[in-house]
């Protein structure tokens, strides 16, 4: 069966987004399926075609950044014949594009799944509400003209702006995460003296909510004097200031704060093994990868309890909710899990029973096939 993968970025970009696709178009290429994937030339640098790890990338030059996305004429010319050479077309929204996409293939009689990835959420500003306007209504035309719809959970699905319109032809499957332990022995170099360490991870943007984090800080110090808080990740982004909005609230509380920069997939390892709890302050995620790489590698999560990204915590017991936009009760779950570390850890059984990879790939191959026939 040949399918083709549509999205604005695809690997060596990484997000959650990206890493799903990836992780999900070599699953499928490894099952016998032929795999193409169009994406944006995100830097100028990648070849506009090559081939990684059996799955064929064409990547489209791009013209100019518009907030988050990117924008690339070629991108829409170019599906039209990839479109055409494929069985089914499988789209990862939110994709600026994604009305057209989808026109093109129910012209030419293509069978369509959508996988979102979490509703477009911009910082403040009226240039950035009728982007998502426009995004919002885009994807529920896409919606209504898709044959199936791909959720992280049921509970998020129920609470999407996008996908709460379409439960009726919406499933629910997990993302991906393979299972290797092989280099979660390692551990960073930290300050010594430094306990516990508090560990965030992901891009520094407003949806995060590391601000709230940063600001627990005090009331985790009550408790724990010498607590250190690394952070992992990109922070200067291109789209959005928030880091440098954050700097004089960084600044007040830098002694108690490493940012170790960007890591690579094969650092990450190291850096989630030197934890004692990992922190995802969230105002809105369907599913972070770093909190369930966390989960994986041992480390219990401390959570915001909104939809998606609270059903690891929930399901697993291998952590705490706490309330969104609450620094003292995020302090108060940071606190209860360090002071109580055994009775998290000891469910990382259940973490990786739920997230089982051969199992997962097996229920995204099985709806591909039902929605090919």
């Amino acid at each position: 069966m040949k399918l083709l993968f549509v999205l604005t970025y695809y690997t060596p970009h990484w997000t959650g987004l990206t890493e799903h696709a990836r992780r999900l178009a070599e699953g499928l290429v490894d099952r016998g399926y032929s795999v193409r994937v169009i994406a944006t030339q995100h830097d100028a640098s990648l070849p506009l075609v090559e081939t990684i790890r059996g799955v064929q990338v064409i990547r489209c030059p791009v013209w100019f950044r518009l907030s988050r996305t990117l924008v690339s004429p070629s991108f829409v010319f170019k599906s039209w014949s990839l479109i055409n050479d494929a069985d089914c077309v499988i789209v990862y929204t939110p994709l600026a594009e994604v009305v057209l996409i989808i026109a093109m293939a129910k012209i030419q009689k293509k069978k369509m799944i959508i996988i979102h990835n979490g509703d477009l959420i911009l910082p403040k500003g009226a240039i950035n509400r009728m982007i998502e306007l426009i995004f919002d209504y885009s994807s529920r035309i896409a919606g209504i003209l898709a044959d199936r719809l791909i959720a992280y959970s049921d509970d998020y699905a129920k609470h999407s702006r996008f996908l709460s319109r379409f439960l009726h032809k919406t499933t629910a499957i997990l993302s991906l995460f393979p299972q290797d332990d092989r280099q979660r022995r390692k551990t960073l170099a930290l300050p010594k003296g430094k306990t516990p360490i508090i560990g965030f991870a992901g891009r520094f943007v407003e949806e995060k909510g590391f601000d709230i984090l940063i600001k627990s800080i005090p009331f985790v110090l009550k408790k724990y004097p010498n607590a250190l808080f690394v952070f992992s990740g990109e922070t200067r982004m291109s789209y959005e200031r928030f880091y440098e909005r954050m700097l004089p609230l960084i600044e007040r509380f830098r002694p108690y704060l490493l940012f170790l920069g960007k890591r690579s997939q094969e650092e990450m390892p190291s850096f989630y093994t030197s934890l004692d709890v990992f922190v995802l302050p969230s105002r809105s995620d369907c599913l972070a990868f770093v909190q369930v790489e966390a989960m994986l590698a041992g480390v219990p999560v401390v959570a915001t309890d909104i939809p998606g990204a609270r059903v690891p915590v929930k399901e697993t017991g291998m952590g705490v909710l706490v309330k969104p936009e609450d620094p003292e009760d995020l302090a108060r779950g940071i606190c209860e899990v360090v002071r109580n570390p055994s009775r998290y850890k000891k469910n990382k059984d259940k973490v990786l029973s739920m997230f089982d990879y051969a199992k997962t790939l097996d229920k995204y191959e099985k709806l591909i096939q039902e929605v090919a026939r």
